[in-house]
């Protein structure tokens, strides 16, 4: 399965930290954040290769892989101007190969094991086209919420709207390739209003129960920080 890391946007809520930096190397401690993944992904063995899409400051995620453990299983796609999440993903159709294929965005922050989505997402229900990962959130407002039926398929979607839902879009994905003829037949560029809203009530939830942050804030990156040096000292 080819794992993508989406991984291209400006990170303008982390500024100044991402005046110079792009967003997926700002350092948790002493780690950045897409070495984490990277090293999570590499992991999996069901994970053959890892596309890191890239757009602002790409030079300096392209040295970080080049001088990384992990550069034999990377491939950059650089995007000259932003395509969008789904566009993105439609651009990348001939990596993808009419296969399975996993999707992250790597501003995220979860310990969870991938083979645990891998082995939800073969459980799905027959008629479902994706597998979402899915959290409980005290924001609604900041994410997407959802709510599912009795067998844990998504039959409603909110994006970014104040709603008195709790379990919410973890924005880790893992899609059949029928998601990718819907964005090219669409020309879709956002995956979270053009595609999720389409396939309600053929997306499967898979409930992470854990602990589960973006680092899209200043205060989040540090509440993040905080929390994990709090882990090393129990």
């Amino acid at each position: 399965m080819i794992a993508i890391l989406l991984s291209a946007g400006f990170g303008t809520r982390l500024r100044p930290l991402t005046n110079n930096l792009p967003k997926c190397l700002v350092k948790i401690n002493n780690t950045c954040l897409l070495e984490i993944w990277l090293k999570k992904l590499s992991n999996c063995k069901q994970i053959k290769k890892i596309i890191i899409n890239t757009h602002y400051k790409a030079k300096l995620v392209k040295k970080f892989v080049e001088n990384s453990n992990y550069k034999n299983k990377v491939e950059i796609f650089y995007e000259e101007r932003l395509l969008g999440t789904a566009a993105t993903l439609s651009a990348l159709s001939n990596k993808i190969n009419y296969g399975s294929f996993l999707v992250i965005h790597s501003d995220n922050y979860l310990n969870f094991e991938v083979k645990d989505l891998m082995n939800a997402h073969k459980k799905r229900n027959t008629n479902c086209s994706m597998t979402m990962l899915t959290f409980r959130t005290k924001n609604s407002k900041e994410c997407g919420t959802l709510t599912c039926n009795k067998y844990g398929v998504v039959n409603s979607y909110f994006e970014k709207k104040k709603t008195s839902l709790n379990l919410a879009n973890g924005a880790i994905y893992i899609c059949e390739f029928e998601i990718i003829k819907h964005i090219k037949e669409h020309k879709i560029k956002d995956f979270s209003t053009g595609v999720i809203p389409y396939f309600i009530n053929k997306i499967q939830s898979y409930f992470y129960d854990g602990f589960f942050i973006d680092i899209g804030t200043p205060k989040k990156l540090n509440f993040l920080r905080n929390y994990l040096e709090s882990k090393k000292l129990d």
